[in-house]
């Protein structure tokens, strides 16, 4: 009985562990040309251009994290500057997107 009770936990951690390390989202750092505008930015880089608005997770340049709002960086409107943000893929349904998920503005 005993025997059948540890051979559940270690099956269940394992697939547990398997399913978590196939659906986790992967995060990916990029630097790219940002056009600013008023609380909203596009950023260009090789192959994609990412763009989000109004509000999104930021570090300021003091290493403190937001959880929204709008970037003190990424201003004044109408101009362009180089962005470090980071992204991930997310599919659905077969139509894949990469929601820019936090700027950095640290070193800027």
């Amino acid at each position: 009985m005993l025997a059948a009770g540890v051979l559940s936990v270690v099956l269940g951690t394992g697939l547990g562990y398997q399913l978590g390390r196939h659906h986790t989202a992967a995060v990916v750092w990029h630097t790219g040309q940002a056009y600013i505008g008023d609380h909203e930015a596009s950023v260009m880089t090789p192959g994609w251009t990412y763009g989000f608005e109004s509000s999104v997770p930021w570090i300021d340049a003091a290493g403190a994290s937001h959880g929204d709002g709008w970037p003190d960086c990424v201003n004044p409107s109408g101009t362009q500057k180089l962005m470090t943000f980071a992204t991930t893929t997310v599919t659905v349904n077969g139509a894949t997107s990469r929601p820019v998920v936090l700027v950095d503005c640290r070193g800027r």
